[in-house]
């Protein structure tokens, strides 16, 4: 099967009907029930920077730097944009956001999430902002 969106979301459909995920909607409390509710999980099985994804595997093997392949893919992007501001919405405990900020101390990030306040080691470079808020309503930006 040819690897496209298309042929994704059938696999999608074939567990679940996407016209019922789309229909549902997540409110504030929902959301911060649901971080509430997993915190454990999350301490348990991510890694202690403070990730809070999934890596992604270039050989079907986990690896620890696997965490970071995405963030470095967005960093490529900075460089060769040469961007000056990033806001990460969703940012969660900080991790992608610091990560960024440390590499590149000229680029302001502005880091926002809705469930999950920064970790302390997070907090010390100044040239990130965190924000403990819905990303939905961005008119502060």
């Amino acid at each position: 099967m040819e690897d496209t969106l298309e042929n994704r979301i059938k696999q999608i459909e074939r567990v679940v009907s996407t016209d019922v995920l789309l229909s549902q909607t997540q409110d504030e409390p929902q959301i911060k029930d649901y971080y509430i509710k997993n915190r454990l999980a999350y301490l348990l099985f991510h890694n202690s920077n403070g990730y809070l994804h999934m890596g992604i595997s270039a050989n079907d093997e986990y690896q620890e730097e696997d965490l970071e392949v995405a963030v470095n893919q967005i960093n490529q992007e900075i460089h060769k944009n040469q961007y000056a501001d990033v806001v990460e919405l969703g940012s969660g405990r900080g991790a992608n956001s610091f990560y960024l900020a440390n590499k590149n101390p000229n680029l302001t990030i502005k880091a926002v999430d809705l469930s999950t306040r920064p970790l302390a080691k997070y907090t010390s470079l100044t040239n990130i902002e965190f924000f403990n808020r819905d990303f939905h309503n961005l008119n502060l930006f």
